[in-house]
C-alpha cells in the first residue's frame, strides 16, 4: 500500500527539533536505538558531511513520518538515518525517501552512493537490493570493555606518545587503509578534528612515523576513530597505551571493515564485535550507461 498524501521536503525547510524528535520516533524500536538532541543531531551532521538540502523528510499533512540523510564528499554519496515512524511503515514511504534521494544523489552529479544496513535487518536490505545496491563487505562495530585483555607489548624501539591530532592528520594517508569506511576515512577525521586526541608510535633514533591513533573520549567511554600502523606489532603498542591512560567504562569503533589489517591487535586487546552491517553501493545509472 502506498500512501498518497506523503510529500517530500528538504530538510533544511523544515524545524530541526521537530525533524529530531520524529528521527528518534522511528528510531525508538531500531536494533540500535538512537535518541539525539538537536545539537547532537548537528553535530552528528557535520561528522558524517550531511547536506541539509539534500537529506529529506516525508511529511503527512505538517506531520514528519519519516526520513533519510545525505552525506556529500566529492563525487560520493553515503545515506544514513533512514527511518520511518512505526505506524507509518509499510506504506511504501521508505522506498519514496530513497528514491528522492537518489535523485538528488544523481542530480548532483555523484557517481556513487552506499549505506550500511545491519545484517539482521533484512527488510531494509531487501529494499536496498531491489533499488540496484549491492553488497561491497562486512562492517564491524567493535566494543571493548574494562575486563579486557591488555595486549602484549612489543619492541622497545618504539616509543608511543600523544601528539596533537591536527598535526598527525597530515601523515595519516601513509598508513590509511586503502579503502576505509565512511566514517573512518580521512575526510572524516578532518571534520572532528577539533574533537579529537592523537597518538603516535615513532621509532626511538629517527622520529620516523610507524602508526597513529585517533581517539575521542570524555572520561566516561571512549571511541577510536581511526588506527593505522605499519604492522600489528605497532597497533598492538598503541592501543595497549590508550587503554592503559584512559581506563573509561568502554571503548568503541565503528565500521571497521572486516579486512582490516588492525583487527588482529583490536581483538588481541579485548574489542569485540557487537554489531555487523553490509556496506552497498549503487552506481550512478547515467554514468554506467554513458561508460
Amino acid at each position: 500500500m502506498v500512501n498518497q498524501n506523503i510529500t517530500i521536503h528538504p530538510v533544511s525547510e523544515l524545524d530541526i527539533r521537530q525533524f529530531v524528535k520524529a528521527l528518534n520516533t522511528a528510531y525508538a524500536d531500531y536494533h540500535v536505538p538512537i535518541q539525539l538532541t538537536r545539537h547532537t543531531f548537528l553535530d552528528l551532521a557535520e561528522r558524517e558531511s550531511v547536506s541539509l538540502d539534500a537529506s529529506c523528510a516525508a511529511v503527512d499533512n505538517g506531520k514528519i513520518v519519516g526520513m533519510g540523510l545525505l552525506g556529500l564528499r566529492q563525487r560520493r554519496g553515503w545515506i544514513g538515518g533512514m527511518g520511518v515512524i512505526p505506524t507509518y511503515r509499510r506504506q511504501g514511504i521508505g522506498r519514496t525517501i530513497m528514491q528522492a534521494l537518489l535523485e538528488r544523489a544523481w542530480a548532483l552529479g555523484l557517481d556513487t552512493v552506499q549505506l550500511e544496513v545491519i545484517t539482521d535487518n533484512t527488510a531494509a536490505y531487501t529494499l536496498y537490493q531491489s533499488l540496484g545496491f549491492r553488497t561491497r563487505r562486512l562492517l564491524l562495530v567493535l566494543n571493548c570493555t574494562h575486563s579486557r585483555q591488555r595486549p602484549i607489548r612489543g619492541r622497545n624501539d618504539l616509543v608511543i606518545q600523544e601528539e596533537p591530532a591536527e598535526e598527525l592528520v597530515e601523515d595519516l594517508a601513509e598508513f590509511a587503509a586503502s579503502d576505509p569506511s565512511w566514517q573512518t576515512e580521512i575526510d572524516a577525521q578532518r571534520l572532528i578534528l577539533p574533537t579529537l586526541y592523537g597518538l603516535s608510535a615513532r621509532q626511538q633514533f629517527d622520529r620516523q612515523l610507524s602508526g597513529i591513533c585517533f581517539y575521542q573520549y570524555n572520561g566516561h567511554q571512549g571511541s577510536v576513530t581511526h588506527l593505522c600502523a605499519a604492522n600489528q606489532e605497532c597497533g598492538s603498542m598503541l592501543l595497549s597505551h590508550l587503554l592503559d591512560h584512559h581506563r573509561v567504562a568502554s571503548f568503541s569503533y565503528l565500521n571497521v571493515p572486516e579486512n582490516d589489517p588492525m583487527l588482529p591487535p583490536l581483538e588481541k586487546a579485548g574489542f569485540k564485535v557487537s554489531l555487523r552491517q553490509y556496506e552497498m553501493i549503487l552506481a550512478n545509472p547515467q554514468e554506467t550507461r554513458s561508460s
